[in-house]
């Protein structure tokens, strides 16, 4: 990164549009498909639900609420089986 510094902007290259443009690589080098969603921080996931970019065949308010690992996370904390642990429910 020292000797290519990436240039971060708020608006056209941070995380949201980051994951955005790896997503689109995942579709056969597909361009990224624009949506106001990625520039809103929160609203990124159920886009992607929209699409079809994130597995599952649950509705996507009960996806979102199964997703919600924080209070698993912070009980495993730093154990050794903690990607086990986070997906036990």
């Amino acid at each position: 990164m020292r000797e290519h510094p990436e240039w971060y902007n708020a608006l056209t290259n941070n995380c949201t549009t980051n994951i955005a443009h790896h997503v689109a690589q995942t579709r056969a080098g597909k361009e990224v498909r624009w949506d106001w969603r990625i520039l809103l921080n929160g609203k990124a996931d159920e886009m992607m639900y929209e699409r079809g970019d994130l597995l599952g065949d649950l509705p996507f308010a009960e996806l979102k609420k199964n997703s919600y690992i924080n209070p698993i996370a912070r009980a495993t904390d730093v154990a050794a089986d903690f990607s086990t642990n986070i997906r036990k429910r």
